[in-house]
């Protein structure tokens, strides 16, 4: 049985325009766990606060600069919104007169233009995270597409899939080169080691082997990736999955800490508080529902 509940659906009428549309959300606007799917695809940089992701059934912490791909109907939410703030780009792919030319080549195109029988990201996590610098960059380029989406001058169409077009390449070029690639790919499977093994404490020498490079070279092209050193990454790998374990087991928090790896409850509170912005008992009892709804 699915854990999230029924969503809405949410579909765009092109409107004889471009189907392409941008929409941000202010600190605090954000509805919290209302969960809902598109029939486009949309690609969601956050850009300031933090929150929890819920999608496919899966949950994920997002921060600043994360950069989340949700594919057609794929069902989603987002929880603890206090102060998140979000930039929303949606567009469908299929309908869009886009010149690909060598769009292809790019590191991460087949993310932002998926291709049928493509390998899909996982949907609550973020596919990136941006630095400030850049992070700042993709938003102007978001704001100004999106007061251009407003406007009626002579090529408007013109001008907006333009800057469409350049706002997929900075983020389909992110950590562009062949060296990037085969790092991305040793990282990759670090992260899934990280995943897969977050109840016991992983020493930093054997992420370093796995990754087959220099201990300077991995943090570098990890934080890179993530966004975050590896400490960081397990230690909110951990918060998540304890999230999910508050939302939808009865365990104490003592046990709840226990399962995920921590091996003390009152460094499990302080990783979680930092995290999510809220106790472990807090978000229990003000993210469950009452029985039955």
């Amino acid at each position: 049985m699915d854990r999230f509940p029924a969503a809405v659906v949410f579909r765009q009428d092109c409107g004889g325009r471009l189907p392409l549309w941008t929409c941000r959300v202010p600190p605090g606007r954000h509805p919290e766990r209302q969960f809902h799917s598109h029939d486009h695809l949309e690609v969601v940089i956050i850009v300031q606060g933090t929150a929890l992701h819920l999608a496919d059934n899966a949950t994920a912490a997002v921060k600043a600069g994360d950069v989340l791909v949700l594919r057609p109907g794929v069902v989603h939410a987002y929880d603890h919104t206090a102060d998140l703030e979000l930039f929303n780009l949606l567009y469908y792919q299929e309908k869009l007169p886009l010149p690909l030319l060598d769009a292809r080549s790019m590191p991460l195109a087949g993310v932002f233009l998926p291709v049928e029988g493509g390998v899909d990201w996982p949907s609550a996590k973020p596919v990136m995270s941006l630095g400030p610098e850049e992070s700042l960059r993709v938003v102007e380029r978001l704001q100004e597409l999106d007061d251009e989406l407003r406007d009626i001058r002579p090529g408007n169409s013109f001008f907006c899939l333009a800057l469409f077009m350049e706002l997929l390449a900075r983020l389909a070029r992110h950590g562009d080169g062949a060296r990037a690639r085969q790092a991305r790919s040793l990282i990759a499977v670090v992260v899934e080691h990280i995943n897969k093994n977050y109840r016991r404490q992983l020493e930093v020498e054997e992420l370093v082997s796995l990754a087959k490079m220099s201990r300077r070279n991995f943090f570098r092209h990890f934080q890179e990736a993530t966004g975050r050193g590896p400490g960081e990454y397990a230690r909110l790998v951990r918060v998540g999955r304890a999230a999910e374990l508050l939302l939808s087991t009865s365990l104490s928090i003592a046990e709840v800490a226990a399962d995920c790896g921590f091996s003390d409850s009152n460094y499990f509170c302080r990783a979680f508080r930092e995290a999510m912005g809220t106790s472990p008992g807090q978000f229990r009892q003000t993210s469950r529902r009452p029985s039955g709804q």
